[in-house]
């Protein structure tokens, strides 16, 4: 029997790192696959994360949630190796340059609520 698991967060190495979770998202998914698990990873559609994955390709369009048009779902592929890693793309929420939390004044964005709550449901729905 193989071990399944979805590995859900909101940054991983080295596609974007703000802090340990980073560190622990990019290090134990390819630890378990190492041990025969079959592991994916979902991240939000951060900039860094899509400009960091190789042969992203859409998987469904999801219904509207928080108030957010335009949500897909997408898959790609993590260099060197091959991790799989499911993707939101929801430029409302996600297509914002730096911090993925904070804006360029360092203020936490007055939608973070709605940002993470989608990746909580996109990852149920995966689930």
């Amino acid at each position: 029997m193989t071990i399944r698991a979805l590995h859900v967060a909101s940054e991983l190495y080295p596609l974007l790192k703000t802090g340990g979770l980073a560190d622990v998202a990019g290090a134990l998914p390819p630890a378990l696959i190492e041990r025969g698990a079959d592991v994916r990873v979902l991240l939000p559609g951060f900039p860094a994360v899509v400009a960091g994955l190789t042969d992203i390709k859409p998987v469904a369009q999801l219904e509207r949630r928080f108030d957010t048009p335009g949500v897909v779902l997408e898959r790609g592929t993590l260099p060197p190796n091959g991790l799989v890693v499911y993707l939101i793309r929801a430029n409302t929420l996600y297509d914002r340059p730096g911090n993925p939390y904070l804006n360029d004044k360092h203020v936490p964005y007055g939608d973070n609520a709605q940002r993470f709550a989608l990746l909580g449901w996109v990852a149920a729905q995966l689930a």
